[in-house]
């Protein structure tokens, strides 16, 4: 399927990650292992975690003050890279984290950005939120209950969406039906010059 703007690949995200919870296997977004959600709420914490232990030992020591405290580094190796080796079941569980392109995107650089590890295709992003804010909105949808078309979608957006422009009574649609409201291509479609003039032969589905 071809996603043309960000509102619906917004939609779709949230409707993939979703799956779980619309499919009656969990009820919380850590209730389930083997969605990218649960990935992405599991380093949230990692780097909570190791910030917290950072700065608690930095505090301790007596050695730096309050605003002397370099920045922690916001990754989740610390934790699992430290004291004894982590079993085999928790490499892969990394593995299959880091293997998670960012959720925030990065929009004034053309660069694609190419992963130089080479196990995931693009540093680059996909959404113009945080990792954590794309969080909170998957539990607002959750606390909501808005996959279910018996319940009423809430009045107030989430923090994370307020000020965007969006329309939620749009954006619950494409989270609850996204596979059932398109089939090819998803999006508002650009018109190039050539489709304009009626010159181009190429047809396709558009979006409803």
């Amino acid at each position: 399927m071809v996603i043309h703007d960000e509102f619906h690949l917004l939609g779709c995200s949230a409707y993939v990650d979703l799956n779980a919870i619309k499919a009656a296997l969990a009820e919380t977004i850590d209730g389930y292992d083997y969605t990218s959600a649960s990935m992405r709420l599991e380093k949230i914490r990692l780097r909570q975690q190791f910030a917290a232990s950072a700065k608690s030992q930095l505090s301790n020591s007596g050695a730096l003050t309050e605003a002397m405290q370099p920045q922690v580094p916001l990754t989740d190796k610390g934790p699992e890279t430290t004291g004894h080796k982590a079993s085999s079941e928790k490499i892969t569980r990394r593995q299959l984290r880091d293997f998670l392109s960012p959720v925030k995107i990065e929009k004034l650089s053309g660069d694609p950005q190419v992963h130089v590890g080479g196990f995931r295709c693009s540093d680059k992003g996909f959404l113009d939120m945080t990792d954590e804010q794309y969080i909170e909105f998957l539990e607002w949808c959750i606390k909501n209950k808005i996959l279910s078309r018996q319940n009423e979608i809430p009045k107030q957006a989430p923090v994370c969406l307020q000020g965007r422009g969006i329309n939620l009574d749009d954006l619950v649609s494409q989270v609850r039906d996204f596979d059932k409201i398109y089939r090819y291509e998803a999006g508002v479609k650009r018109v190039t010059a050539s489709q304009a003039s009626g010159t181009d032969q190429g047809t396709s589905e558009h979006s409803r």
